[in-house]
């Protein structure tokens, strides 16, 4: 039972230009970049927790969002941009993509993750860090006994993009 920090997230895909410290992680995603392919942010955890998170909302055509991995090619995700909305599976490369229209108005987006066992949550939080919208629940076979959670960031247009991560935490469901 580790407390997971933002120091115990390591990058999958690393940014050309990124700064991570404690408290926060800036970078700037080139254009073109995808998931899988993009940066990922990457911690695992063997325990039951929920992860919260905020993160930018960036111009439209372009994502950042929550990532449960397994491989290249298991995974699910959720993101946002200032218009759309993006929720993505990969399960043994059995690849899935919607892209909803969704408004957001602010330039930051507060996440959570919630896992117990091989079944997660990804949605946003409202004030207070209520729960505000569930966008994805899902059961992940092969992350049953550990996990592979973070961040990715992607970039769809023909320019290179700035993101940023901060208010981590990360707390223990206990049983």
């Amino acid at each position: 039972m580790k407390r997971i920090t933002l120091k115990d997230f390591r990058w999958l895909r690393k940014p050309d230009t990124f700064e991570k410290n404690h408290r926060q992680v800036t970078l700037e995603v080139d254009h073109s970049m995808k998931l899988p392919q993009g940066p990922l942010l990457l911690a695992i955890s063997d325990d039951p927790f929920i992860m919260k998170a905020s993160l930018s909302v960036p111009d439209p055509n372009a994502f950042c969002g929550i990532c449960v991995y397994h491989l290249d090619s298991t995974y699910v995700s959720a993101g946002l941009s200032q218009n759309m909305l993006e929720l993505q599976s990969s399960i043994h490369n059995n690849k899935a993509t919607s892209k909803i229209p969704f408004t957001c108005e602010h330039q930051e987006a507060r996440w959570y993750l919630q896992r117990c066992g091989s079944n997660m949550e990804i949605g946003l939080l409202g004030k207070d860090d209520q729960k505000a919208a569930v966008f994805t629940s899902f059961t992940l076979g092969p992350a049953e006994d550990s996990i592979s959670f973070g961040f990715y960031f992607s970039n769809e247009t023909t320019e290179k993009k700035n993101m940023r991560l901060h208010s981590l935490s990360y707390t223990l469901i206990l049983a």
